[in-house]
Parts: C-alpha cells; sequence; structure tokens
C-alpha cells in the first residue's frame, strides 16, 4: 500500500509514500495545500485523540434550536395576522437556520485521530473502520524510512571528515535504524580508512 486516501465530507487528505518522503495532499474549506515530507522529518511517536462534543454544548444548543423553532414560529403566525411581506418571514427563517446549521457542525464533531509525531506531525483519521487501513499504511512508512535512511546514511564517504561520520554513524545507531554490531562494523573501517589516509 503505497497510498492511502481519506475523506470526511468536503475535506480529503492524500498521504502518497515517495522514494525520499512522504507527499501530503490536503484539501479544505480553506484551500488546498501539498507538501513533502522528507523521511529525516518522520518521527512515528504515536499519539491517539479523540473528540466527542460536550454534553452541556449538546444541551445547549438543543435548548436554543427549541426557543429559536418557537420564535420562528410565532413570526410565521404574526405575519398572517398583520400581513407583512412573506420575503421578511423567508429572509429571517433561512438566516436561522443557516445560523444553526453552521455552530451545530462545531458542535456534532466526532474525530478519532491517530498522530505520528516528529519534526512534522502527521495526522490520520482513525475511526474503527479506517484503523487498520492506517496501521498497515504507518507500517509501510516506516519500513520505507529505513530502507532509505539505510542506503543513504550508512556509506561511508571519503570527503566527508571522520568525525562528522562518526557522529552520523551514532545517530543511526541511537536512532535504531542500526544494530551494535552494524555500529563496531561501520566504525572499524572508518578508523581503517583514517590510518590508511592518514588525516
Amino acid at each position: 500500500m503505497k497510498e492511502i486516501v481519506q475523506k470526511n465530507w468536503s475535506h480529503y487528505r492524500k498521504y502518497t509514500i515517495k522514494e525520499d518522503g512522504l507527499y501530503l495532499e490536503v484539501k479544505t474549506e480553506e484551500g488546498f495545500t501539498a507538501r513533502l515530507i522528507k523521511f529525516e522529518d518522520i518521527g512515528f511517536e504515536e499519539i491517539i485523540t479523540k473528540y466527542t462534543p460536550s454534553p452541556y454544548a449538546v444541551g445547549f444548543f438543543l435548548s436554543l434550536f427549541f426557543n429559536l423553532l418557537v420564535v420562528i414560529i410565532y413570526l410565521i403566525d404574526l405575519s398572517k395576522k398583520y400581513s407583512f411581506g412573506s420575503g421578511i418571514n423567508s429572509g429571517l427563517s433561512g438566516g436561522i437556520i443557516v445560523l444553526l446549521a453552521i455552530w451545530g457542525k462545531t458542535i456534532f464533531k466526532f474525530e478519532k485521530q491517530k498522530i505520528i509525531k516528529g519534526e512534522v506531525s502527521i495526522v490520520f483519521d482513525y475511526f474503527k473502520k479506517k484503523q487498520a487501513e492506517v496501521d498497515q499504511f504507518i507500517q509501510e512508512l516506516k519500513i520505507k524510512q529505513r530502507e532509505y535512511i539505510r542506503n543513504k546514511y550508512m556509506q561511508l564517504d571519503e570527503f566527508k571528515s571522520a568525525e562528522i561520520q562518526r557522529n552520523i554513524l551514532i545517530w543511526l545507531y541511537e536512532s535504531e535504524y542500526i544494530s551494535r554490531h552494524e555500529l563496531q562494523e561501520l566504525l572499524d573501517k572508518l578508523d581503517k580508512k583514517v590510518v590508511i589516509k592518514g588525516f
């Protein structure tokens, strides 16, 4: 699985594993963004967050909704009694309904997300039906990241100083990209190169 698409109403996120990182496209009401997150910036500290509406907010919304409903009915009766223009009633009713719909959308928001934290945080929708797909995608992302990091940083470079390369190798070990045995082998090779070149 090299790609995963998550849709939620008009929003969508598309994640694609590329050769050098994760390509992310996000579309919301505010606009569209696309970026490549380098493998070096991706961490795998996992956080799961869950958002459900507060019972107090729901209660207040429902109370206001029914009160406004009574007001709308009263205005309609009043306009029939005094022959007001139907356009005024329609405008008021429509405005109230639109405002309630916008407010209701923010209150009745249910979210469950898995966030993988690194230099850049990556957010996935994580409701029950999406969990297996998300977990599998994250696992494949880890495998691809590990391959990329090992291929890029395990190579000894004669044009880099021994100290810089030693620090890179220790970083690889501390980040668990290489084993202790691999670290020792690479440090031995580096030391031999230093002795041979005399630097």
